[in-house]
């Protein structure tokens, strides 16, 4: 406790001078500083919609309350707490203490890193149970005994409770100490005229969930409110204005779950944005309402503007995104992680000088933080393999030099600076592999196993030990087989294919458990899958491993399926892909088990996504791939007897697949077996004219081959 004076006389008052205030920790992040500290209990009824802690004077705190665990001690009065630095947003992720905690209670991880600005989301891990939004009918800042802070007036508090027992002084504020019966410690926080918070303190300490469900706070979703080193400091739950204070944990990252203290104050928008980041990897579109809210409450919040940037961006809105973080950067011109931002918003724009200069300034406005410093090179890496030509040698440089300053950080006691470079490392060892993977190098079967080790590794850090999504994981298996790809059957996908498929389940539902995705990030989820799976079953069917590239291609229809035929979030390139992937499954059973009869039952569900719409739909490549795949499926047809659609199917295939040559998308070449099926087929029909020209015309691109 500390002391303050008042003329001769003392009395000891609480910490609730930490006010939301822009100040700056050692990460160089912008501190959300709320009013939090040693502070008292207090309890609120709410008849209709007064919100208030009216009406509740006969209540006993020492009788009526749950009882805390006994082995969980009562700090004397007069005990010092410990005093609180940057506060920061938890993910609410299990904690791996012994910590008491009620059941159903949420337990914190280590600050969210959307905290450390060092990258766009990859846009799973545990989620609150559905509360009430935060339109404005929800919104309601509690009351206590008629005051409501940032409402009622100093004047007010003295009309109705009084004079106070002490009045003190501090900076620009001053408090006031009361007694309200049942309560023998209430302070009220001023500044001017106006109330800023109050303050109650029980007798001893309460089971956080048991206060909040008194309180009916419960069915609003709280967030975990922790300094700069991860210690978790109090429970805000935004809707309200209230704060409860936890007893400290024993370790960093964990919650006691024990409380005496509450705060009311003022609906903040730092309170939303707290949630809003501990959501970020979580639930993008919660986060994304957070942030809404945040921002109608202080339109001025560089902070609310620059996650909204990363929000939309991870949602590939890029022009919303861009806007959003210039309106950061007008409000805040110095701040590195918004340059930061706004250079890898422009890269992936492809406005490539532009993304370098931002960048550039990034770096140069870092200073001391170095988390800052090791994501800029990088984001240059990315920038180089977007060139054109993709320049993958200076490319895997910057990746080095990420890794190089990213390598130190990952010890570091602060979690946004640690959680940060290790999603640079990620990044970093990620990028390196790609620039193997397509650029010219020797040995990649060799090295390229020994990169994506090292992104898994760190991916599963980041999940098991900083309560990151598991998606972070399923990223790394998804570039791993996109990147093998590459090597034309040097790798064998299977490994990291087949991780994937265990993985999958926990980031996605499986597609009968659902009518359609629930979400945006479900679709983009579903999408990476059903792009990995399926290249990984290209990869194995031109290497002759056709039963698992059946299994990937099939399991990859699965995953899309829900995307098409839900309605929601869909485009022309989820049903060419669906279409492409049902193809795939059909031209296995055709060429490994010369099985017609099951082939066309995969193509009648090929087709019926590859449609007349879908093709006006395609660029000119697309549709030399669609007429290559409709020459395939005529085979199949017409050996099954149904000649007359294997025909058609020919004839369109060799349409496409002519203006493709036309146009410089695929090689003359491609049209000798397309001639070759198409004169069979018009010389069993009869028409030995046109039967004639098309063989004639096949041998001659054969002949050619040849030479």
């Amino acid at each position: 406790m500390r002391t303050a004076a008042n003329g001769n006389r003392q009395f000891q008052f609480s910490r609730v001078g930490w006010r939301a205030a822009n100040l700056r920790d050692s990460t160089g992040q912008i501190g959300l500083f709320l009013l939090i500290g040693t502070v008292c209990l207090a309890f609120w009824s709410r008849p209709a919609q007064t919100f208030s802690l009216e009406n509740n004077t006969t209540l006993d705190p020492a009788a009526q309350w749950v009882s805390p665990p006994t082995q969980l001690q009562t700090s004397a009065p007069d005990e010092k707490p410990n005093e609180p630095a940057e506060v920061k947003a938890q993910p609410a992720s299990p904690a791996s203490g012994n910590e008491s905690q009620p059941q159903g209670e949420p337990s914190p991880g280590t600050p969210s890193p959307s905290s450390s600005g060092t990258g766009l989301p990859h846009s799973d891990g545990h989620k609150a149970a559905e509360a009430p939004g935060s339109g404005a009918s929800d919104l309601e800042p509690a009351s206590f005994k008629g005051i409501t802070p940032g409402k009622s007036t100093l004047a007010e508090v003295q009309a109705q409770w009084g004079a106070p027992k002490e009045v003190a002084s501090r900076n620009e504020d001053l408090v006031y100490l009361y007694s309200v019966d049942p309560f023998d410690h209430v302070e009220v926080v001023g500044r001017g005229e106006v109330v800023e918070a109050i303050v109650v303190r029980l007798s001893r300490f309460f089971p956080a969930q048991a206060v909040a469900e008194h309180l009916q706070l419960s069915v609003f979703e709280p967030v975990f409110v922790a300094n700069e080193r991860g210690e978790v400091l109090g429970q805000a739950f935004p809707e309200r204005g209230v704060i409860l204070a936890f007893r400290p944990a024993s370790a960093p990252g964990q919650a006691s779950f024990q409380t005496s203290e509450i705060i009311l104050q003022p609906l903040s928008g730092e309170m939303f944005l707290l949630r809003a980041e501990a959501n970020l990897w979580v639930d993008p579109e919660r986060s994304l309402r957070d942030v809404e809210t945040a921002l109608s409450l202080m339109p001025d919040l560089a902070r609310a503007y620059w996650l909204r940037a990363r929000l939309l961006a991870s949602a590939g809105d890029w022009k919303g995104a861009e806007e959003a973080c210039q309106n950061a950067l007008k409000l805040q011109p110095l701040e590195a992680n918004y340059h930061l931002t706004f250079g890898e918003i422009l890269q992936r724009q492809g406005r490539l000088e532009e993304a370098r200069q931002a960048l550039q300034r990034a770096e140069t406005l870092a200073g001391d933080r170095a988390h800052i410093k090791a994501r800029v090179p990088c984001i240059l890496g990315e920038l180089a393999t977007r060139r054109s030509p993709a320049d993958y040698a200076q490319a895997l440089e910057y990746y080095v030099e990420a890794i190089r300053r990213a390598e130190p950080l990952v010890g570091s006691e602060f979690p946004a600076v640690r959680v940060a470079a290790k999603e640079t490392l990620l990044d970093a060892y990620l990028g390196a592999a790609d620039c193997i993977a397509f650029g010219k190098w020797r040995q990649k079967e060799i090295a390229l196993p020994q990169w994506w080790e090292r992104a898994e590794n760190i991916a599963t850090d980041l999940v098991s030990s900083e309560g990151r999504p598991a998606d972070l994981q399923l990223h790394v298996y998804v570039r791993a087989v996109m990147a093998s790809g590459a090597l034309r059957g040097l790798v064998d996908p299977t490994p990291y294919a087949e991780k994937l498929l265990e993985l999958a389940p926990q980031v996605v539902p499986q597609s009968s458990e659902v009518v359609g995705p629930k979400s945006s990030r479900e679709i983009r989820r579903r999408r990476e899958i059903s792009q990995a799976l399926y290249q990984a079953a290209l990869t194995l069917q031109n290497t002759g491993k056709l039963e698992k590239a059946i299994e990937f291609a099939q399991a990859a229809g699965e995953y899309l399926e829900p995307v098409v035929t839900g309605g929601q979030g869909s485009d022309s390139s989820d049903q060419f892909l669906l279409g492409k992937i049902y193809f795939r499954v059909g031209a296995a059973f055709a060429v490994a088990k010369n099985n017609h009869e099951q082939a066309t039952q995969w193509f009648d569900r090929a087709l019926h996504q590859l449609t007349s719409e879908l093709e006006e739909k395609l660029t000119p490549a697309e549709r030399g791939t669609l007429g290559e795949m409709l020459v395939s499926m005529g085979v199949s047809y017409w050996e099954t007897g149904n000649r007359d659609l294997g025909h058609q199917l020919t004839q369109r295939g060799v349409q496409l697949i002519e203006q493709a040559v036309q146009k410089g998308h695929l090689p003359r070449s491609a049209l000798a077996a397309p001639y070759s099926n198409l004169g069979t087929m018009e010389r069993q029909r009869g028409n030995q004219a046109d039967a004639e020209r098309y063989l004639r015309q096949a041998q001659q691109l054969k002949t050619t081959i040849l030479r």
